[in-house]
């Protein structure tokens, strides 16, 4: 029987346009994977660095409040020789100190005069631990390198030098925190979510060794053939990807601590990270071979008129990327076919849930770098929604009092300090229903939701007061003004809202700052 002579024409159309949703598909998924794996690295990577940031940002913190305590101590034993029981002044000390596990008192000649725990049996006799030594050379304050002491234990030692009213040294208050039992460092890294994902953070000394690490063995060991820790070591902060020291591939973010020169590595598998940017391409593929099969049968009757809206939606996919601007709707196809239709429906609904989760995770990341409080687009965010549905709500603007005479005293390195202090007192005295924002320079703003001015009033003055009563990393407390006003009792708008709440900041900084004031009348 003698073939149509159409239908070759109709077959090799068919295996072309196959030919070319394959080629189309094949390229789709390649650069999605690629697309894909740097943007989950870079995740990776960001999520990492906050939470090395955090992390560095706790240490310091206390070993900030251990330096300053052991400093007020010494002092106190200096001007009260003769006239205060030293042993139980350090007895009392390591009981309001629980993130030492001991206490010493060393002589200028390296002699144990008194230590909490007591031990009778070493009090009068030379210490010639490692830390012992390098803190009678050194003569300042220091926190020490790892060393193994008398009772073989791997400490390091945080010293405080001891002058008298001569300025002779006489000297050091020494506490000490053992490495390999529960300490400071495994109790702010001990609970942090793993993800299941082979995720972990440790902390390493400035010459490479491991302070902290889940694995107890590795503690004391030496790693400065890492890559991220050669960075640390030179006081260093940042992110790569790289070969850990027991070849595996990591994604690590590291901080270079502030106080003491050490350094927080937060690192994750490469491997771990990779497998969703795999297990995306398989699922575009398992779901995309069916549909092609359909449009196959589809081709043999209707391939001129059936090319056209496929062609259409697989040059619509070939475009589709995360790293795509603003988002291209789908174009407009004919309604009478039904496949055409099917598949404009599946991709409409697949592009709508890879749309929503990444302005989930863009909306996730929106916080400002510095202090860690959202910024003044999801403050913005905040505002457009509760003013759509008329929800009542306050809003807070604290300004910072004498911040420009901060910067210029004592550096913008204290200043990024006192804005991280002040965004943190504020954080941790908010409800879970408020939203806190920097707002830009030494301003924030915080949101309470159905709030009244007298609920807010009573807030924005604990916050005041608890600011003014806060050491500060300047030395001495930390004031702000605040301006309050509320939605919609002092105003109907965005515009109107920010207006009055900041004529009533202007009104606490005339009036002497470190005030609350209302605005929008009784």
């Amino acid at each position: 029987m003698k073939r149509k002579q159409g239908f070759t024409l109709q077959l090799m159309v068919g295996a072309l346009v196959i030919l070319s949703g394959l080629t189309t598909l094949a390229a789709s998924m390649v650069i999605a994977y690629r697309n894909e794996k740097k943007s989950l690295s870079r995740i990776a990577l960001e999520m990492n660095k906050i939470q090395s940031d955090r992390i560095a940002d706790s240490v310091d913190g206390l070993f900030f409040t251990m330096k300053t305590s052991l400093s007020e101590t010494g002092s106190h034993l200096m001007r009260k020789q003769g006239r205060t029981d030293p042993a139980e002044l350090l007895d009392l000390f390591l009981l309001t100190h629980p993130d030492f596990n001991s206490i010493v008192l060393v002589d200028a000649n390296g002699i144990l005069l008194h230590a909490s725990p007591r031990n009778p049996n070493r009090i009068g006799q030379k210490v010639e631990s490692a830390g012992v030594k390098q803190s009678l050379e050194e003569k300042r304050p220091l926190v020490t390198e790892p060393y193994t002491s008398v009772e073989n234990r791997l400490i390091v030692m945080v010293s405080e030098p001891l002058f008298d009213e001569t300025g002779a040294y006489r000297g050091f208050l020494g506490g000490s925190i053992r490495l390999h039992e529960h300490n400071l460092l495994s109790k702010i890294v001990s609970g942090l979510p793993s993800g299941g994902s082979g995720s972990y953070v440790y902390v390493v000394s400035s010459s490479g060794n491991l302070l902290y690490h889940p694995d107890k063995n590795r503690i004391g060991e030496n790693v400065a053939d890492n890559a991220a820790v050669q960075h640390l070591m030179a006081g260093q902060s940042g992110a790569q990807r790289l070969v850990n020291s027991r070849g595996v591939d990591m994604l690590a973010s590291y901080t270079a601590l502030k106080g003491v020169s050490w350094g927080v590595v937060s690192q994750t598998p490469t491997d771990a990270v990779l497998s969703d940017s795999k297990k995306q391409v398989s699922a575009i593929a398992l779901y995309t071979l069916p549909i092609m099969l359909a449009v196959l049968v589809l081709i043999h009757f209707i391939v001129g008129k059936a090319s056209a809206p496929l062609v259409k939606l697989a040059r619509y996919a070939a475009r589709l990327s995360y790293r795509t601007g603003a988002p291209e709707p789908l174009p407009i196809i004919h309604g009478w076919n039904y496949e055409a239709n099917k598949l404009y429906g599946a991709m409409e609904i697949a592009v709508r849930q890879v749309r929503g989760e990444f302005d989930s995770l863009l909306l996730a990341s929106r916080t400002d770098p510095l202090t860690g409080l959202f910024n003044r687009r999801v403050m913005d965010h905040y505002i457009g929604i509760w003013m759509a549905e008329r929800m009542p709500f306050c809003l807070l603007l604290l300004d910072l009092d004498h911040f420009k005479q901060v910067n210029d005293e004592y550096g913008h390195d204290k200043g990024d300090e006192a804005l991280r202090t002040v965004a943190q007192t504020v954080k941790a005295n908010a409800g879970p229903e408020h939203v806190c924002c920097r707002f830009g320079g030494e301003e924030f703003v915080v949101l309470m939701p159905g709030a009244t001015r007298k609920e807010a009033a009573g807030f924005a003055e604990a916050i005041r007061s608890r600011l003014e009563r806060t050491a500060s990393p300047i030395g001495k407390p930390i004031t702000v003004s605040i301006g309050l006003a509320a939605y919609p009792v002092s105003a109907g708008d965005a515009e109107a809202l920010f207006r009055l709440a900041d004529e009533a900041l202007y009104r606490a900084k005339r009036a002497g700052r470190n005030r609350v004031e209302i605005g929008g009348g009784p």
